[in-house]
């Protein structure tokens, strides 16, 4: 048993926090404390998981001979050598914090002084020097440091403190080498840098300090004032003030509440050490996000920082948040005091990146988009639910649990086996005698027929085989072995450790052959047994005696742990949850009487020691390390840092200790699994679940809570825990369901099933010999497991969905309500509910005994509403009432978002059966009567998607409507919508004008629309084909009956008429009248100036929804349409200028409303500002007074920096990212062109009332008039190739799947265009050099167009553009024709960027004829400096064609995956050196890379290589 089970003090609370009962406003005083006592008083220990046993080793005892009758004859056999126990014992060591007599470096140490400093491009170097006579209080100081501050994006500001000086005199130095844990995105700079929230400064008085401030509020976020910086080889610390009561979440890995709190000790050191509370455990993960919050004073504005939890839910507040990432992977300590933050480091150096946020939501994205790398995307099966335990005895076994789990109904997807079915517990292989290979391929084969998976665990130390027995012999250690991919003793001889197959090597990371060497072993062992992911344990990594135990022992392997494994005599598994002497008086009885007699027996056996061991200290050598004892001690949960794990003076290939990265041999393992999945089941997605991890692991792996107890305690911390991972880019994140050591009992297990059915990572898995807690053992755990079950799998498409964009933009999937709404202070601190997404509330019972719970209902004041998922009725509740629910044993409640679209499927019997069932949608109505969600679709496992499909949902005004992009065939068939919150009972209720006759019904008590029985209508596929979903009561007849027809209005000859424009807006039935007749008008009118800049969904969902809350925008409406209608009868003759005269006087009103709407609005009003720049820009658009245009977009675009933090939490939020990436990618400048030959700004006065030629496919008749069709087009362009410019910019494979709807607008508009282009190229009315250079860009643009087809791979789409590129390089043929005969050439080259497209065609046009006319075309160039297209890009077009035949140069041919096209995006030119025949790649954005000369080979080698670390698939 592990002596930190049997010190309360050290599994529930370090002794610098306290248990505040007072604070606890949500657990009941019972739970609380018979949490605490269970927990301190029970028994725990581990399965195929690691224990943390205390012991010593100094002698080689040999093993001994037993005697046992068999059959009535004496036989005698060996018996198994147990390790003793003091083989895991280490130097008794008092941590610091806890050492009332430690020295305190900051009254001894003298800090630095900076001099020399620079400033650079992004930031500022400068050079630290002692100011002071050294102190060397835990190690030797450094006397000189090297400052770098770097600007690095828009939203990351980079702090670098390390030694100045790095070479043999001071190799011991370590500092983390980027191969092992790369920099976040050094070398690229983003042209928005400089708009950074984050502002530097820094103070030599008294000492070096530097500050963190936000700019926009001025907070001070990061500030080492009052404190000196100290560093020395064995120890680093500085200090960062805080305000009072903060709020910090992270700082991983511990089990502990979700706020951390102003009293705790985060201590990062990989510990196997079963869960204990508030200690280190497996992973590490230094980050924090630090979220503040101002109490706003509604009168003036004013903003004040908020100091304690003293809050009000009725109160306005607003918050702002950022994230502080510390990339070290030494042994560490964070001191959360009361003002400050204190970091101590055992060696290494200081790289901190700070993220300006300010929401959470931002915050998590940037950490993990810029820093960590995003998550993987898991296959859909693994969403499913999995079982396991520690004691699956057989094949035969392990099939009785699947098959009993069919028998109750209760839905199984996944069956695990821990070391059990390992022959003697040695990594890759199976008991032939329980897990033989023929029986459990048969198994495996029915598994699999049955759309159900298998899961074996791996451990991360290998068996060393006994060399005194040849019979013992292990090929996957002599294959290591012989490759040289095992860590080593400092002499150079193997590290030899202690794990469950007895004495172990561990594989060592760093040596190049380790990772093929694993492949090799978990190849050998699918093809033996073919699982379908991998589980990492035992990788902290693990060993269970101090140092190189097995060095001189290996004549006993194998042995035996030095504890009893749970079952073994002395280690039966008593424990119980808490409660259970309540619920079951008599077992627990029994138990408490046997556990009494267990321990007397084991203290007779061992008697306890009088003797008091004082505490070693280990005393500062100047210049040297001291590795295995460092002077300062953190306050890790098992002591000494050799103790259960490998020793901190094991050496790695490279001359690296351990000591230096201990913390990374998880996230190591777990690269080298995921690297070894993708060759032995290529094209999957690999499943991985690792135990240890660190920044940056989510990109390979998933990760499950640890070993913990069956305590209702480990249930609610499982939730603080599952939230923690999220900030780091793990949220595929489960616990052990019911509980890991201890047994269970039917209570707990109920409740767990139900929570952990909201967890991404749904797995039940218990200890040896505890009772079996199987969901089918007790009746009620089955019902609620089922009722539960019922309800996750009906959602996996949501989760899917959430993990999708987690997996895209670094998004969380599980979410704390304070980051969720993170304007309420009052949520700060809640871990006893969650989100899922932003849709689902799910507040569970944590406590025993309890039948009901209280929950908050977060952002009631701010309009919010909440549906009960079972009555699917709105939820009673008050701003802040902490409100009572009943909970009953068997019920968890859930509750819907207003506000929501969910997807589903039906709740089958495993996930591909739900993947092939019918569609159905919950619409949850928010107070507006709207909602929104989104649905992706792919098939589920393949890393690289040939297709997928996202699917946008709309409610709002009375329908709900359904869009979809992307070519993945779904053929499942729509059956059921639900809407939610429908005030009365609707009339008829149709699916796309068709009335659905049957299955609609409506509860006028709960509110709810029912339409069922919708598969017919949709036998094709729910997303085949757009819909909408009208059910709103309203008889349109009914309302414009009483209000006058505006399109008659509009062509109407009496401006009298036009006086009913403002009854009309502020009519009752004006929202039905906009949606059915005038707003379609509207958006058809206004199609070619504004449905390329943002879709016709964007104007469904958001325009139109604006024009129900917002007159000015309703006048903005009305009045463009009567402007087009007016257009259109003026063209005819029938239509007075008086009436236009009249219309414009309307639009001038609308004009000004928007503008007073501009004015005026608030942070909050964002999304109402950016609509109204947007009708705004629509009417100068159609007016043409680009000068006014470019105005009003100017105006958009600071109000989308200034209120960009707001945009992501905003209730629109998926509605406003629409107006945001229009807004932001297009250039203000280039909406206003001068006319060379005129001094005024170009502009058409009302162009199209008076010049509607540009319309019709007819010649134009003179340059101007081209000049001005050609700009316009260049307007429409523009709008419509930003989508395209950004996928260029920045690839985002997902992106392309929504391009054809926008490919198909634009390549309408251009065939709209052509007829005059080519009249245009035959006729050459005047001069080709008095084309603007408008012309040419809008071709430029065109040919990105045409790019993006072809990388997306939109084949027919590419073909159909053909034509046109064939014009484009007409014309541009036509143009250097006509600017060499006239001598231009050298004012031709500042333009010569417009020849993009022909260098594009050159190198990259399918067609050879027109590749080589594009070739010939550059030829033609002057051959001079500065135009770097010319006589490198036309010889190496010629190459291309001479090479094509073998396809060199065809990325999609020189690498196995389509996602490897993203090198020629990152290519901007090519030059060739025609004496050595070298090219030379310019490149845009390949790291720190200028210019990089390369061969063929070169380049097709250093492709692959980019594209696989850019995927995350490779290490360096």
């Amino acid at each position: 048993m592990p002596p930190w089970w049997s010190s309360a003090a050290n599994l529930f609370q370090p002794s610098n926090k306290t248990v505040d009962m007072v604070s606890l406003t949500w657990r009941q005083a019972i739970f609380a404390f018979s949490s605490v006592a269970s927990a301190q008083s029970s028994t725990s220990t581990n399965p195929a998981d690691g224990l943390s046993i205390t012991s010593g080793y100094s002698v080689t005892p040999s093993p001994t001979v037993g005697t046992a009758t068999i059959n009535g004859t004496a036989t005698t056999y060996s018996v198994q050598f147990t390790v003793p126990a003091a083989a895991d014992v280490g130097p008794n060591l008092l941590p610091n914090i806890k050492d009332p007599n430690a020295k305190q470096a900051q009254a001894l140490c003298p800090g630095y002084k900076a001099s020399n400093v620079e400033r650079t491009a992004n930031g500022v170097t400068a050079t630290l020097s002692l100011a002071g006579e050294a102190c060397n209080v835990y190690g030797t100081d450094i006397e000189t440091l090297a400052l770098n501050v770097d600007y690095q994006t828009a939203h990351r500001l980079g702090v670098s403190i390390q030694p100045a000086y790095l070479d043999n005199s001071n190799r011991s130095q370590y500092v983390l080498s980027e191969e092992l844990v790369p920099f976040p995105e050094q070398g690229v700079i983003q042209p928005d840098t400089q708009d950074i929230d984050l502002q530097f400064s820094w103070s030599n008085e008294p000492t070096f300090s530097f500050t963190i401030l936000r700019k926009s509020t001025g907070d001070v976020l990061f500030d080492t004032r009052g404190s000196v910086l100290v560093y020395e080889n064995q120890f680093i610390e500085f200090v960062s003030q805080l305000p009072e009561d903060y709020n910090l979440y992270g700082m991983g890995e511990r089990i502990h509440d979700l706020r951390l709190g102003n009293n705790y000790t985060a201590t990062f050191y990989a510990a196997d050490a079963g869960d204990p509370i508030d200690y280190n455990i497996y992973g590490n993960h230094p980050f924090y996000l630090d979220t503040r919050y101002h109490e706003v004073d509604e009168t003036t504005g004013e903003k004040t920082l908020v100091t304690s939890q003293n809050v009000s839910a009725t109160k306005t507040y607003e918050s702002y948040s950022h994230g502080v990432y510390q990339r070290s992977a030494h042994g560490m300590e964070a001191l959360m005091l009361p003002t400050n933050i204190t970091w101590r480091a055992l060696g290494g150096s200081i790289d901190l990146y700070f993220f300006d946020g300010p929401t959470q939501a931002e915050v998590t994205k940037q950490y993990q988009l810029g820093a960590i790398g995003l998550p993987a995307m898991q296959q859909y099966f693994t969403f499913g639910f999995h079982q396991c335990r520690w004691g699956y005895k057989n094949w035969t076994q392990l099939e009785e649990v699947v098959n009993n789990y069919r028998a109750f109904d209760i839905p199984l997807e996944n069956i695990w086996t821990d070391i059990d079915y390992m022959f003697q517990y040695r990594d890759f292989t199976n008991d032939q005698n329980t897990f033989p290979y023929g029986p459990g391929q048969e198994f495996l084969q029915r598994l699999h027929d049955a759309g159900q998976h298998y899961i074996p665990i791996v451990d991360s130390a290998i068996y060393i085989p006994n060399p005194n027995n040849a019979s013992d012999n292990y090929s996957i250690y002599t294959d290591g072995n012989d490759h040289g991919v095992f860590l080593n003793n400092p002499d150079g001889s193997q590290y030899i450790g202690e794990v469950w197959p007895g004495y172990t090597v561990f594989p060592d990371w760093h040596s190049n052959a380790s990772v093929p060497w694993w492949t090799r072993s978990l190849q050998g062992h699918h093809d033996n047994v073919p699982w379908d992911g991998i589980w990492i344990d035992m990788s902290e990594v693990s060993s269970f005696c101090v140092g190189s135990c097995g060095t001189h022992n290996l004549s006993l392997n194998p042995v035996h742990p030095s504890f009893g494994l749970p079952g073994e005599p002395g280690s039966v598994v008593y424990g119980y949850p808490e409660g259970f002497n309540i619920t079951n008086a008599t077992e627990a009885a029994a138990a408490s009487s046997a556990n009494a007699a267990q321990a007397s027996s084991a203290s007779a056996a061992s008697p306890p020691s009088t003797a008091t061991t004082p505490y070693f200290v280990s005393t500062v050598t100047p210049g040297v390390r001291n590795i295995n004892q460092p002077p300062y001690v953190i306050n890790n949960i098992n002591g000494d840092l050799a103790v259960h794990a490998v020793s901190p003076n094991a050496t790695h290939v490279d001359g690296i200790e351990e000591y230096d990265v201990h913390n990374l041999f998880g996230h190591q393992i777990l690269n080298a699994t995921y690297q070894a999945l993708l060759s032995v089941v290529p094209d999957k997605r690999p499943f991985i679940i690792g135990r240890s991890t660190f920044a940056g692991s989510g990109k390979w792996a998933g990760h499950w809570g640890g070993d913990n107890t069956s305590l209702f305690a480990y249930m609610y911390f499982s939730i603080a825990q599952a939230l923690n991972f999220g900030l780091f880019g793990i949220p595929m994140f489960g616990v052990d369901t019911c509980g890991f050591n201890g047994n269970s009992d039917e209570e707990l297990c109920n409740r767990w099933m139900q929570v952990s059915a909201f967890f991404p990572f749904y797995r039940n898995h218990n200890v040896l010999s505890a009772n079996s807690q199987e969901a089918y053992v007790w009746e009620s755990v089955a019902e609620a497991s089922k009722r539960a079950m019922q309800i996750r799998y009906s959602l996996l498409p949501y989760m899917y969905t959430l993990f999708y964009y987690a997996s895209t933009t670094g998004s969380t999937v599980m979410r704390a309500l304070a980051w969720e709404f993170p304007n309420d202070p009052t949520l700060a601190a809640i871990d006893n509910q969650f989100m899922l997404g932003s849709s689902l509330l799910i507040t569970p019972v944590l406590g025993q005994g309890l039948t009901e719970i209280q929950g908050v209902f977060p952002g009631i004041k701010d309009g919010e509403i909440w549906y009960d998922w079972y009555t699917q009725a709105t939820v009673d509740a008050q701003a802040g009432e902490n409100k009572t629910i009943a909970a009953p044993l068997g019920h968890i409640p859930v509750f819907i978002r207003g506000g929501s679209v969910l997807p589903q499927q039906e709740a089958l019997y495993t996930t591909s059966e739900c993947r092939n069932s019918s569609w159905s949608l919950i619409a949850a109505l928010s107070a507006e009567g709207s909602a929104s969600g989104q649905l992706y679709v792919d098939d589920g496992q393949s890393i690289v998607q040939e297709a997928t499909l996202l699917v946008d949902f709309t409610a709002s005004n009375g329908s709900l409507w359904a869009s979809a992009r992307g070519t993945y065939q779904d053929s499942n068939s729509l059956a059921n919508i639900t809407v939610l919150g429908v005030a009365s009972q609707p009339g008829t209720v149709t699916l796309n004008g068709e009335a659905v006759s049957n299955g609609v019904s409506y509860n006028s008590t709960s509110k709810v629309l029912y339409v069922r029985g919708l598969q017919n209508s949709t036998s094709q596929g729910a997303w085949v084909a757009d819909w909408s979903l009208p059910f709103s009561r309203r008889d349109l007849q009914a309302a414009t009956s009483t209000s006058p027809d505006f399109l008659e209005l509009s062509r109407s000859r009496s401006p009298a008429n036009y006086g009913a424009l403002p009854k009309l807006v502020t009519d009752p039935a004006f929202n039905d009248i906009l949606e059915k007749r005038y707003f379609q008008f509207f958006r058809q009118k206004t199609a070619q100036s504004t449905s390329t800049l943002v879709s016709s969904r964007f104007w469904d969902r958001v325009v139109l929804q604006a024009c129900h809350i917002e007159p000015a925008v309703k006048h903005a409406v009305l009045a463009l349409s009567a402007l087009h209608q007016l257009s259109e009868s003026y063209a005819q003759g029938e239509v007075q200028q008086k009436h236009v005269d009249f219309v414009s006087q309307q639009h001038l009103r609308a004009l000004r409303a928007c503008r007073n709407l501009l004015a005026s609005a608030g942070r909050d009003d964002v999304d109402r500002v950016l609509i109204v720049c947007i009708i705004m820009i629509s009417f100068e658009g159609i007016r043409g007074d680009y000068v006014a245009s470019q105005m009003h977009m100017s105006s958009g675009r600071t109000i989308l920096m200034e209120n960009k933090e707001r945009l992501l939490h905003n209730r629109r939020r998926n509605d406003l990212a629409e107006i945001v990436q229009a807004l932001s990618r297009l250039d203000v400048p280039a909406l206003t062109f001068r006319d060379a030959s005129s001094t005024n700004d170009f502009g058409i006065d009302d162009y199209y009332l008076t010049e509607p030629k540009c319309f019709v496919p007819s010649a134009f008749e003179s340059i101007a008039e081209a000049h001005a069709c050609f700009t316009d087009l260049l307007r429409l362009m523009l709008v419509a190739v930003a989508p395209f410019n950004d996928i260029l910019d920045n690839y985002n494979g997902p992106q392309l799947d929504r391009c054809d709807v926008e490919m198909t607008k634009c390549s309408q508009q251009m065939q709209l265009w052509r007829v005059r282009f080519e009249d245009l190229l035959v006729r050459k009315p005047e001069p080709m050099r008095s084309l603007p250079v408008a012309v040419l860009r809008a071709w430029h643009i065109g040919a990105k167009i045409i790019l993006a087809a072809g990388i997306s791979g939109l084949e027919t789409r590419f073909d159909a553009f053909i034509p046109e590129f064939d014009t484009m390089i007409e014309l541009a043929e036509v143009i250097v024709e006509e600017l060499l005969e006239s001598h231009e050439a050298s004012s031709f080259s500042v333009e010569m960027g417009y020849c993009d497209p022909v260098f594009f065609c050159a190198s990259r046009c399918r067609d050879p004829v027109i590749r080589r006319r594009a070739i010939a075309v550059l030829k033609r160039l002057p051959r001079q400096e500065g135009i770097w297209q010319s006589t490198g890009a036309a010889v190496i077009a010629e190459r291309w064609v001479q090479v094509e035949e073998e396809g060199l140069w065809q990325i999609e041919s020189a690498c196995d995956v389509p996602e490897y096209n993203r090198i020629a995006l990152i290519t901007t030119a090519v030059n060739v050196d025609q004496q050595s025949g070298r090219m030379q790649l310019t490149l845009s954005n390949a790291d720190d890379l200028e210019r990089m000369p390369v061969t063929r080979d070169e380049y097709v080698t250093w492709q692959k290589h980019k594209s696989l670390k850019d995927l995350g698939m490779v290490n360096t």
